[in-house]
């Protein structure tokens, strides 16, 4: 980190003497207790990773996540802001520099889990651990700063930020990846070979070596998504193609892990062909949607928006009009065009019926994704609060669980399919409404856009 000035700052700032001393004292006590009493093994060594997950997952995601929030609330950040410090010094201080203290008590505690487990010598289970545990920390680190960089964008001017939610969203996304890598890592412990090989596109790799390469993969972008984030606070623009690329690498990824048969029963409602290519688009385009509700919550969606889209419309600036195009639009859109190749391919894949039906049903989801894209921006304009997206999701949990429920214990079946994607009856009747409730909302959306945007006066 040499030559970065926010680096060396928040180093000087974390990494006091007094500050380390105090890390080895309290971790050498509680390591020189549990050891005393049931020396090298595994109590140890459970100990040891324990409190690596204190430390790095619960403690250095709240320092990650408040390490630009703090300087918000200080009112220091726009000075910082001002600076000519570059956004990709910036993030990696702030990512790196914030959370310099943790790392160093995660690092001890590694240390002595070797030192509980190796007993001498040396075993790959050691290096697998590690490294998945390595892995997901930064990850969760990573998440949760850029979690913070998002609400910052959207609720600079509403007060203090809630830290303990971005730390948490930071945790809630590396949990699962950290209980599969163990679980691999638990695998070849105990030797089952049958459960350390996986499938991708019809490829067979080693599962903790597809783990940990995919851990290091998103790592990487999400570094650069900090930076990408980072580069918007200090006034600079981004282009779409970098998160459409993004967009794009993760469905490709997804799309091509092979899902047990015991495990498939999400992917009943698409009777594809298993390993097809209709069957790779299907699922590469439901990771896309998913992205897309993803993205949305993550961008604003204030009048600016749309007033300066106006503008860059009206001055033919189609560049400045892609750049500040919402990138939720351009991956329905990205998510649109996957479903029709995907239908179109699906005539030459399979009998036209069956193929037909695929086709409904993969539109269906379309649908409610983009109007629940929909739905969220017209709640934004309607109730232009940082509380806009949360009340938005609240009304979408409802409208797919209680108020499907209420019309069906009123024995009121026909307006389901408003409310949940609906496969069984007529397939073409389910798509109308659906439809016709889309395009219901967008109409909607366009009026209240030409309501909260004027025409510039001269």
């Amino acid at each position: 980190m040499k030559g970065n000035p926010e680096f060396t700052r928040n180093l000087w700032l974390e990494a006091k003497p007094s500050r380390l001393i105090a890390m080895v004292a309290l971790l050498g006590a509680l390591f020189l207790l549990v050891g005393t009493r049931s020396g090298l093994g595994d109590t140890l060594s459970n100990t040891a990773l324990m409190a690596y997950v204190a430390i790095i997952f619960i403690w250095g995601n709240r320092l990650a996540a408040n390490s630009v929030i703090q300087e918000v609330n200080n009112g220091t950040w726009d000075s910082q802001r001002m600076s000519a410090i570059s956004p990709w010094k910036m993030a990696i201080g702030k990512l790196y520099g914030g959370t310099v203290y943790v790392w160093f008590g995660g690092l001890i505690c590694l240390g002595v889990y070797w030192l509980a487990q190796s007993k001498g010598g040396y075993s790959p289970r050691l290096m697998q651990t590690t490294v998945i545990y390595l892995g997901c920390g930064l990850l969760s680190h990573i998440i949760s700063l850029i979690v913070s960089l998002v609400a910052i964008r959207k609720r600079r001017a509403y007060g203090r930020l809630r830290v303990w939610l971005y730390q948490f969203i930071g945790l809630a996304a590396a949990a699962p990846i950290l209980f599969l890598g163990t679980s691999v890592v638990d695998r070849y412990k105990w030797g089952i070979d049958s459960l350390t090989e996986m499938s991708w596109y019809e490829m067979r790799f080693p599962q903790f070596g597809f783990t940990a390469t995919a851990i290091a993969i998103f790592v990487v972008w999400g570094i650069v998504g900090a930076c990408r984030m980072m580069r918007v606070e200090l006034l600079s623009r981004n282009g779409p193609f970098l998160w459409l690329g993004f967009t794009v690498f993760t469905a490709i990824f997804v799309a091509g892990i092979h899902v047990p048969a015991r495990s498939a029963g999400m992917f009943r409602m698409f009777p594809l062909f298993e390993n097809s290519l209709s069957y790779f688009m299907t699922i590469g385009s439901i990771v896309i949607l998913l992205l897309a509700y993803v993205i949305a919550l993550a961008e604003p969606k204030d009048k600016s928006v749309f007033t300066m889209l106006r503008r860059y419309a009206g001055e033919r600036r189609l560049r400045n009009f892609f750049e500040l195009l919402p990138r939720s639009a351009s991956t329905l859109a990205l998510a649109l065009v996957i479903i029709v190749a995907t239908g179109a391919w699906g005539f030459f894949d399979a009998d036209q019926i069956g193929a037909g039906k695929r086709n409904v049903r993969s539109t269906m989801i379309f649908l409610f994704a983009a109007r629940d894209i929909g739905f969220i921006t017209l709640m934004s304009l309607w109730r232009p609060s940082p509380r806009a997206d949360m009340t938005a999701l609240v009304c979408l949990a409802l409208s797919y669980s209680l108020v499907p429920a209420l019309f069906f214990a009123s024995g009121i079946y026909a307006l389901r399919p408003l409310f949940q994607p609906v496969f069984s009856g007529d397939p073409y009747l389910n798509l109308a409404l659906i439809g016709i409730e889309t395009v219901t909302v967008y109409l909607i959306l366009a009026f209240t856009i030409r309501s909260v945007v004027q025409p510039e006066t001269a």
